[in-house]
């Protein structure tokens, strides 16, 4: 979608299709993970469906801290907070942001955050959400405050980012998500929602290109080739 094509018709596949029709009886799309990511994808699309069945799935997911659990929770009840981001007039999802950003930051505030990504997902969700991330009170036991850790203590000189505090080499997804969650912070807004969609298509050009790398776990795995993309198709 933010390069301009049809997710509906994408070469005649229709992948907004194809993700609805793994929302379940519950409303619910999967584990929380799944949940967040389909309607980060399908506000996105601007898909008509059980929207509010989906919603209620998600809400009934958060438990009495204010936590998603999942495998990596914390990092779950960030996504958590971006995809719900776009619905906070509501009452109830309003609550349940509150919530989380309460839950996020009981944990911080105790524990830290122990990798990149962990500090990603809270940036991201946060500033999705407009709460203050620069402040003093996202500050740990350590002193180390939240935006200020990730940059000074997982950044190398490249600019790339480590998963862990101890890694010698930058990691591909420590990366990526870093730098997305530091532009969602500084913007006040998730680089998947539709606020960010309007900042970029502007921009885009009838005819665009596109540099395209796949990294694997242990290299890189089809080097990059740059592809021209042409709007609407």
């Amino acid at each position: 979608i933010h390069l301009g094509l049809d997710p509906t018709n994408l070469k005649t596949r229709n992948i907004v299709e194809d993700l609805l029709s793994k929302q379940g009886e519950s409303g619910a799309f999967g584990l929380i993970n799944n949940d967040v990511f389909a309607l980060l994808a399908l506000d996105l699309a601007g898909a008509q469906y059980d929207q509010e069945k989906h919603l209620q799935a998600i809400l009934s997911m958060q438990d009495e801290t204010g936590i998603f659990p999942a495998w990596g929770s914390l990092d779950s009840t960030g996504w958590a907070l971006m995809a719900l981001a776009p619905h906070k007039e509501r009452e109830d999802v309003a609550q349940a942001i509150e919530r989380a950003v309460n839950g996020l930051h009981a944990s911080y505030i105790e524990n830290g955050v122990d990798n990149a990504n962990t500090a990603a997902a809270f940036i991201s969700g946060l500033g999705s959400v407009g709460e203050n991330i620069f402040s003093d009170k996202w500050t740990d036991w350590q002193g180390r405050q939240l935006v200020q850790h990730l940059v000074a203590d997982y950044q190398l000189e490249t600019g790339e980012f480590v998963w862990k505090t101890t890694d010698a080499k930058a990691n591909v997804a420590a990366t990526d998500q870093s730098i997305i969650a530091l532009g969602d912070v500084l913007n006040g807004y998730s680089s998947f929602s539709k606020e960010a969609l309007n900042k970029v298509r502007p921009t885009f050009d009838e005819t665009s290109t596109v540099s395209v790398r796949v990294e694997g776990f242990k290299g890189q795995i089809a080097y990059e080739r740059n592809w021209p993309v042409t709007k609407g198709q």
